[in-house]
């Protein structure tokens, strides 16, 4: 009688395992449904921007599981290049992985440059400030999103 619960409670064991990964399956495949039309990364300049923004996004639909959307769009999104860099120590977390992107896909250009640039500025006529301007704005954009403030 002893040997039958024994093994009754093994199968109880073993169907919960079994219930667990299918649980943590459906999951994935739903968090891969969701987060198909998010960008693929591979450290291409000027893209790091939208990719944190579109992850932030998706993590935030997904609070409560962070952790698994992290290593999805970790083993899914991140490629190339920056799939590279991070293979030599890979992050645990969303923020670790953003701060070590961050600190290799920084903008070229930091605050101070632009703003010497912008005093430095002289253009001969309006299609060229209107030129500068755009390209202002996107080096201004670039180094926003690498500050902490």
């Amino acid at each position: 009688m002893a040997q039958l619960s024994v093994m009754e409670q093994c199968l109880a064991m073993l169907t919960n395992i079994v219930n667990q990964q299918n649980q943590q399956t459906t999951l994935r495949s739903r968090i891969e449904k969701e987060i198909r039309y998010l960008p693929i990364f591979e450290g291409r300049p000027g893209t790091l921007p939208a990719f944190i923004t579109s992850v932030e996004r998706a993590l935030q639909d997904y609070e409560s599981q962070s952790t698994q959307v992290f290593t999805v769009i970790y083993n899914e999104k991140i490629q190339g290049a920056a799939k590279n860099y991070l293979e030599a120590s890979a992050p645990k977390t969303w923020k670790e992985c953003k701060t070590k992107l961050k600190m290799q896909y920084k903008p070229t250009k930091d605050e101070r440059q632009i703003a010497s640039e912008i005093g430095k500025l002289r253009v001969s006529s309006i299609l060229e400030l209107t030129d500068k301007i755009r390209i202002f704005v996107s080096d201004i954009s670039k180094c926003a999103i690498f500050s902490e403030y």
